[in-house]
């Protein structure tokens, strides 16, 4: 017999008493949002890899149903509007990083990641990292590594003059009548509507079923360093951050220990089917933890809901993918580049929004837009280990006053 009073039971009890319009359009809006514009970097990445169908599908499932799983444990288990993703910034940095490695390494380098992120929040070393790591500077990091997306973008529209200027018209059209909306789902709904009377197929329709592999992970230093090292930042110091802080905006006690760790196993558990991280999404969580959604004990339907969607997505991803793949390449840059802009406007805002690290992040952001492969080892890492030296030498105040105000805050909390 199931016992009531435990949280998970009792919260999955109470879905039918808490569900309403609110928190099912707040779930369903979060998971559109990932299921349209992220997922085409996914796949531009897949595409610069040369990774076959399989490969690709595994990656879409790992990420999409591993990542919506999370999302109905977490919210179930805590009764918070814990939304389950993955890491946006770090499926950038694949469409650069699977061109140098071997998609078994990349895998290899999922699981390290995996390990990485649920060691650091067994430790609760979360707070720390984020100190000795400026979020400067990972933001810098994140804007060089998808600045490639806003110019490929633009290039695009010369693929594609007609379509391509509808497209990106939707888009602005969209962001002024209907502002409280994505207007990325404007600029996907035009675009994958008129693309079969505008462009040319880029291939032929076939819509088969395929379930996903479990791929055998390699294991290489260079992967590790370019790969699962920046994969644990990002997914830290931006989905972690991001949505543990909106959570405690609303009034919530988030356990970060336990999402961390929790994201940690999901990372790895989407790593062995090739996915590159599954993990609290910061910017789905804040759209079903928003007061619109209704009272907040009543708001983490709204990520139950979100995660139930992403799961159906991730188990129909072959279906998804041959869909996606009938569309011109431009189209799909142009609507990826879109689907950024919000990321990136607000990774260069937070890189450079103070007086502090701001050398450090200048130096970060070149070394990652350079795109320099030295030693076998991708620029992200370069720009992360740059930024940060160029920092401790020549802006080693801005650490002392980082460690200081973390010190007192700390203080006044206890």
């Amino acid at each position: 017999m199931l016992n009531k009073n435990v949280p998970f039971i009792k919260n999955a009890l109470s879905i039918p008493k808490y569900l309403s319009i609110k928190n099912m359009s707040a779930g369903t809006v979060a998971a559109i949002i990932c299921c349209t514009g992220p997922v085409l970097i996914v796949i531009t990445a897949a595409q610069n890899g040369n990774l076959t169908t399989s490969q690709t599908i595994s990656w879409l499932f790992g990420i999409y149903f591993v990542g919506g799983l999370l999302g109905i444990i977490m919210s179930l288990l805590f009764g918070q509007p814990i939304a389950g993703a993955y890491s946006i910034p770090s499926a950038v940095l694949m469409t650069q990083a699977i061109t140098q490695y071997s998609f078994n390494e990349a895998v290899g380098a999922y699981l390290i990641a995996g390990s990485l992120i649920f060691i650091i929040g067994f430790l609760g070393w979360f707070d720390r990292l984020l100190i000795w790591l400026p979020s400067e500077l990972v933001m810098a990091m994140i804007a060089g590594s998808m600045i490639h997306f806003g110019t490929d973008m633009i290039k695009s529209l010369s693929m594609l003059p007609l379509l391509g200027t509808i497209t990106l018209l939707s888009y602005f059209i969209f962001a002024k009548i209907f502002p409280k909306i994505p207007p990325i789902i404007g600029a996907v709904i035009v675009g994958f509507t008129l693309f079969p009377f505008l462009a040319q197929s880029s291939s032929k329709m076939n819509f088969t079923f395929e379930m996903p592999a479990i791929w055998m992970p390699d294991f290489s230093l260079s992967a590790i360093l370019a790969i699962s090292i920046p994969i644990t930042v990002m997914l830290l110091s931006t989905e972690s951050a991001q949505g543990i802080t909106v959570l405690k905006d609303e009034g919530y006690q988030p356990q970060a220990k336990k999402i961390i760790m929790i994201s940690g196993i999901g990372t790895m558990f989407a790593g062995i089917f090739g996915g590159h991280s599954a993990c609290m999404g910061g910017i789905m969580s804040a759209l079903c933890a928003s007061k619109d959604v209704g009272p907040k004990e009543t708001r983490y339907v709204a990520a139950f809901i979100s995660g139930v969607w992403l799961v159906i997505f991730g188990l129909l991803a072959s279906l998804s993918l041959s869909f996606i793949l009938l569309m011109p390449q431009s189209l799909i840059k142009l609507i990826a580049g879109l689907a950024l802009i919000g990321v990136l406007l607000k990774s260069l805002q937070r890189s450079f929004h103070g007086k502090q690290f701001q050398l450090g992040a200048f130096f970060t952001l070149i070394i990652a837009m350079s795109g320099v492969n030295f030693l076998g080892i991708s620029a992200t890492f370069w720009a992360l280990i740059g930024g940060w030296i160029v920092s401790w030498f020549l802006e080693k105040k801005d650490f002392k006053q980082r460690i200081s105000s973390s010190t007192v805050i700390s203080s006044k909390a206890a």
